[in-house]
Order: C-alpha cells, then sequence, then structure tokens
C-alpha cells in the first residue's frame, strides 16, 4: 500500500499549492482520507495529510478564500484597526481586516506617542512593549507662542514613544493571529444596505457585513461613505 501512501501524500501537496484558486477540494480531500481511515492505506500518512488539511482549511489564513460576508469588517489595520480585530476574533465574530498596504511592517511616519493610561485600557500592550523599542517619558516641557512655559515631571511615565513601523507590525500579528487579513486591499465604495453594508475593492471584489469598522486614517473613505464626514 505504499504507493497508495505516497499518492495521497502528493495529492495533499497539490491541493496546498493551488489553495488560492480550489480551496473547495480541501474538503474534498478531506472526506476522502475520512474514508480511507476505514480500513484502506497508510495510517501514518493519511492520519498526518489529514490533519494538516483540516487545521489549514479552519485556520484564519483560508478563510477570506471564500467567505465575503461577515459579522464585522475591520477596514484599516493600523493600531485602532487591529485592536478592534483582535478583540472581535478573540470574541469569536466573524471578521475581516483588510488593510492596503501589501505588508507590515510598513513605513509610518505619524507620532508614536502612547499615553499611559493606554496600557490600564489595554494591558496586553506591555507584551507589545517587550517586543519593540520603547522610551518612556516622564518629563514634559510645554511652551506658548507668547513665551510662557510650564514643566512637568513625575515619576512614573506618563507617555511612551514608540517606531510606528514597530508598533503597528507587532498589533498587526495578534490581529491576523486570530481573523482573516486582506492584505493590499483598497476599499473603493461604501453602500449602506437595510441587513448591513457592502464594501466593493477596487479589484472588484465585494464584501459584506452587518457593521463596518472604519479605521482607515484621517482622511477615512468609510467615514465619508457613511455620511459621517463631507
Amino acid at each position: 500500500m505504499l504507493w497508495l501512501a505516497a499518492a495521497v501524500a502528493a495529492l495533499c501537496s497539490g491541493i496546498l499549492v493551488v489553495w488560492e484558486t480550489r480551496a473547495s477540494l480541501l474538503w474534498d480531500m478531506v472526506l476522502y482520507l475520512e474514508w480511507l481511515e476505514s480500513g484502506c492505506g497508510y495510517w501514518g500518512v493519511r492520519k498526518s495529510a489529514k490533519e494538516l488539511c483540516a487545521k489549514w482549511l479552519c485556520s484564519s489564513d483560508s478563510l477570506s478564500l471564500y467567505m465575503t460576508d461577515f459579522d464585522v469588517v475591520v477596514v484599516g489595520a493600523g493600531p485602532a484597526g487591529a485592536t478592534s480585530a483582535l478583540r472581535l476574533g478573540q470574541a469569536g465574530a466573524r471578521a475581516l481586516l483588510i488593510e492596503k498596504a501589501k505588508e507590515f511592517p510598513r513605513e509610518k511616519p505619524c507620532g508614536g506617542g502612547i499615553t499611559s493610561r493606554a496600557l490600564v485600557r489595554f494591558p496586553y500592550l506591555k507584551e507589545v512593549f517587550a517586543e519593540i523599542d520603547v522610551n518612556p517619558i516622564g518629563r514634559v516641557y510645554l511652551e506658548s507662542p507668547d513665551g510662557s512655559h510650564a514643566v512637568h515631571e513625575q515619576e512614573e511615565p506618563m507617555m511612551h514613544l514608540v517606531r510606528r513601523w514597530e508598533f503597528d507590525a507587532a498589533m498587526f500579528r495578534r490581529a491576523a493571529a486570530v481573523v482573516p487579513v486582506e492584505m493590499g486591499t483598497t476599499i473603493r465604495t461604501l453602500t449602506m444596505k437595510a441587513d448591513g453594508v457592502e464594501l466593493e475593492a477596487t479589484d472588484g471584489r465585494v464584501f459584506t457585513a452587518k457593521l463596518v469598522i472604519g479605521a482607515d486614517s484621517a482622511n477615512s473613505l468609510i467615514a465619508r461613505h457613511a455620511g459621517l464626514r463631507v
């Protein structure tokens, strides 16, 4: 039965190569391996192949291949979007995170000041800080246009300075571990429906959800199309 073991291994490998266009074949593979368990084939190969295919099929990386309807779509994978997606994924919601950048880390010239109060609201940020360079600030000098000034100093840091490209990437990794992500995807239009929202990407794909979170910068397209900003 060694020929059957080799065939199963090759078939599973082949499916993983073409997963982008034939993700549904994985279901056939899992069912076929179930049949093999009834008494045919080589146990070691069929067991490991079945577990591999089932694990991949249920992973967040594969979900967005054939799912276009979600509970929540989060547009923008910066700190706000990544945090939203992370919490949604942890709560078990069917959420999708969409980001126009093709990869993380990506350059981000925006300021990287995080108040210490954020650590109380989001305790896991301490884990993020342990992965990146952080400059705690305990003394600040403030000066007004007329020259008057004030100095505030305290023992505990009042804020923490980070490099956005490092911080954002660390936050993104956590979100991508619990929800599917569409990288290099730009949303072109948002349409409000009676039962939710419809989002069309520039590549023509359409995503639907009960709720959308617009975390796509200060110039948010989501906010404009939702009528929240002119």
